[in-house]
């Protein structure tokens, strides 16, 4: 049984919904980068904490979901009909992917 690559209009739009969805955790691992270097040159920090926290919960909740729906999608093309993601699409699995894991590895001491 060979695979095929999978293409088409549902294929793009779960990888540009995935891409979309991931892009406000971007933004807060952009803000959270700045703050912390402001912080290392003894810039004074202003700004609300507990809102930066509801924002980081929900940016990596929303992206997380995101990453489960594509992965879930790609996994039973893959699977069930044995087609494999296209270069486009794997790129944007892997692209979430570690936008997902670089906020936790920042945390481990």
């Amino acid at each position: 049984m060979t695979t095929s690559t999978l293409k088409g209009k549902v294929a793009g739009i779960v990888a540009s919904l995935m891409t979309l969805g991931s892009l406000p955790l971007l933004a807060f691992i952009i803000v959270f980068w700045r703050l912390v270097s402001a912080s290392a040159q003894g810039q004074a920090v202003e700004g609300d904490v507990v809102g930066l926290a509801i924002m980081a919960a929900l940016a990596y909740g929303l992206a997380l979901l995101c990453f489960l729906a594509g992965a879930a999608y790609f996994g039973y093309q893959r699977f069930r009909h044995q087609k494999r993601p296209g270069t486009w699409h794997a790129t944007m699995l892997a692209g979430v992917t570690i936008l997902l894991v670089t906020p936790p590895l920042y945390f481990l001491p």
